[in-house]
């Protein structure tokens, strides 16, 4: 049940970190407000979940016109 909760709290932060605009939220904003206790917490998890740390994925997902 706790990988359920977490893997749901990983793919929320995702959904934040994949948005456009002006400003985006900076990593350590959205893993905090997300409740992981640390970066490398929240990167690890991350990571767990969608195969790269968060800094790469975002890259990869604004560079590539597509958000999730």
């Amino acid at each position: 049940m706790s990988r359920l909760i977490q893997r749901r709290r990983v793919e929320q932060c995702a959904r934040e970190l994949s948005r456009r605009g002006r400003v985006s939220p900076s990593l350590a904003v959205v893993a905090a407000r997300w409740g992981f206790r640390s970066p490398a917490h929240f990167s690890r998890a991350f990571k767990a979940v969608h195969g790269h740390p968060p800094q790469q994925w975002r890259r990869l997902v604004l560079g590539s016109g597509t958000s999730s």
